[in-house]
């Protein structure tokens, strides 16, 4: 029973790394990265409450299929990681981040 359950265990590891080589982690990656953005983006430069985050963050990561766009959501996410000013996002961010919220518009 336990050489059962070992190699279960087994192959249920090498049915997830593969899983991961095959762009599944990067998916959602760019999930989490565009939704972060997306929302800052609402926090910062709309009415929230009117802002449609979740359509931004699905077409961000559409958009993110390109690796192009997919490099540019990284590099924003990462800039805005840890801020706490919208001032501080827009004057150190606005290389990273120009044209991802832009290009994401549901």
């Amino acid at each position: 029973m336990q050489k059962l359950a070992l190699i279960s265990l087994l192959g249920l590891t090498a049915a997830g790394s593969l899983a991961c080589n095959n762009g599944v982690a990067d998916r959602i990656d760019n999930r989490w990265d565009c939704k972060q953005i997306c929302q800052r983006y609402a926090e910062c430069f709309t009415d929230e409450d009117h802002y449609d985050v979740d359509g931004c963050a699905k077409e961000c990561a559409d958009n993110a299929k390109d690796d192009e766009f997919d490099d540019r959501v990284d590099a924003c996410e990462t800039c805005l990681d840890g801020r706490k000013s919208c001032a501080e996002d827009t004057i150190q961010c606005t290389d990273e981040c120009a044209g991802v919220v832009a290009d994401s518009q549901p």
